[in-house]
C-alpha cells in the first residue's frame, strides 16, 4: 500500500481512514508492506491485517537518505544500503522505500532475492507519464498526477528541477475531480497554462477550466484538442522554457503519443 490520500471519495469515502479501510481489503494472508503513514491511518491498516493473518510492515522514511538527485535519477541509501533509481521526485523515493519493504517481506516469507537483483530491478524501473520527461530543448514532462495529493507532488518537483525556468502547463482536469483545487495548487507552478479536454465523457471542458484560471489571475487559453493544446505549450515554452502536461491520465496518454511523433520528426 503506498501514499493514501483523498481520491475516489464517492466509492472509498470522504476521510483517509476509510479510503485506507477499503484499500486495506487487499490484505489476504501473508505479508504485506505499506507507506509510511500517519499513525491514525497506520491503526486503521494493523487491525484490518491483525484480521486477514497479514503480517504488516510499514516504510521508515526517516531511514531514508538522498545522495544526488537530478531529472534523469536519483541515488539514495535506505536502512544503509545504498540504491539508484531513474525516476524523478521525492516521492519516488519513498515509493521505493515501500518496494523495499515488500523486497523484505518476501525474503521473510523464503524466497531468495539476490541484493544485486534489487538495485537491478530499481534502476531500470520505468514508469511513464510520471513526471516522465518526453521531449528535450525545450524540456516536456508528462505526469498523469490527477488528485490534489499527485498535483502537490508535481508542483514540487517542477520547483526542484526547473526554479528559475519559465513553465508552460498543459492542464485538463476530470468534471468530478477537484479539479479547482487541483489547478490552484499548480498556479505558482505556472507562468502561463494552456487547457485541454481530457478524452472522456467525464470530461471538464477546457473552455470552463481555462475561464477559472483567468478568473484567478492566471494567463490561460483553451484548444479545442489535446495535440493542439501540446503544440501550444511546447512553442510557448520556447528554447529557454519548460512545458508540462498534467491533470488527467485521460489526456496524458494522447499529450505523450503525439509528444514521441514530434521528437521523432525533429531528429
Amino acid at each position: 500500500i503506498t501514499n493514501i490520500g483523498l481520491d475516489h471519495t464517492a466509492v472509498l469515502g470522504d476521510t483517509v481512514e476509510l479510503i485506507a479501510a477499503e484499500k486495506a481489503g487487499i490484505f489476504k494472508g501473508g505479508p504485506a508492506a505499506a507507506y509510511d503513514l500517519p499513525e491514525g491511518v497506520r491503526a486503521v491498516l494493523r487491525e484490518k491485517a491483525a484480521a486477514a493473518g497479514t503480517e504488516l510492515r510499514f516504510a521508515d522514511f526517516g531511514e531514508l537518505a538522498p545522495l544526488s538527485d537530478s531529472i534523469d535519477g536519483q541515488e539514495f541509501t535506505y536502512r544503509g544500503e545504498r540504491y539508484k533509481i531513474a525516476l524523478a521526485g521525492e516521492h519516488q523515493l519513498k515509493n521505493a522505500a515501500v518496494a523495499l519493504e515488500a523486497i523484505a517481506c518476501l525474503r521473510r516469507a523464503g524466497f531468495e532475492i539476490p541484493p544485486g537483483a534489487v538495485r537491478r530491478g530499481l534502476e531500470s524501473a520505468r514508469w511513464p507519464a510520471r513526471f516522465e520527461r518526453v521531449l528535450q530543448g525545450p524540456d516536456f514532462i508528462v505526469d498523469g498526477g490527477h488528485n490534489p495529493q499527485c498535483l502537490a507532488a508535481t508542483a514540487a518537483a517542477l520547483a526542484r528541477y526547473y526554479p528559475h525556468t519559465r513553465r508552460v502547463l498543459l492542464f485538463g482536469a476530470l468534471a468530478d475531480k477537484d479539479w479547482r483545487d487541483m489547478a490552484r495548487l499548480l498556479i505558482p507552478s505556472a507562468d502561463e497554462f494552456v487547457c485541454a479536454t481530457p478524452e472522456s465523457e467525464r470530461a471538464l471542458d477546457a473552455r470552463e477550466l481555462a475561464e477559472f484560471l483567468r478568473g484567478e489571475g492566471c494567463r490561460a487559453e483553451a484548444f479545442g484538442t489535446i495535440e493542439a493544446a501540446a503544440s501550444a505549450a511546447y512553442e510557448r515554452a520556447g528554447p529557454d522554457g519548460m512545458a508540462c502536461c498534467v491533470g488527467s491520465l485521460y489526456m496524458a496518454g494522447a499529450a505523450r503519443e503525439y509528444l514521441l511523433r514530434l521528437g521523432e520528426g525533429n531528429k
